[in-house]
């Protein structure tokens, strides 16, 4: 039996790179719900901000934390980061606790 091996290592390295990242963590949660929870808090509390980026999103069941960088509409262009907890109600998550 013949084993045959490709003989373009870098193009293997190169694929493997460019998947990795699309394999997301175990829980494989999607920042769109928290987004979405984000922005209607936002718009609730009339803030003139927008969401810029999430970082460190754990989710635990029916509870899930991060840390949020928000940045001023028209402003300076300064992104302050909030830690948000968040809750799952009837299957939707909202914003339960901001800390800025």
């Amino acid at each position: 039996m013949r084993i045959h091996v490709d003989p373009h290592p870098r193009l293997l390295a190169v694929t493997i790179l460019v998947l990795l990242p699309a394999c997301g963590d175990d829980a494989g949660e999607s920042e769109a719900p928290f987004r979405q929870a984000m922005a209607n808090y936002i718009e609730e509390q009339k803030m003139g901000v927008t969401v810029h980026s999430f970082e460190d999103l754990a989710v635990d069941g029916d509870r899930a934390s991060a840390v949020v960088r928000v940045e001023q509409k028209g402003g300076p262009g300064l992104k302050p980061k909030w830690k948000v907890e968040f809750v799952r109600r009837n299957g939707e998550w909202a914003v339960d606790r901001v800390e800025r």
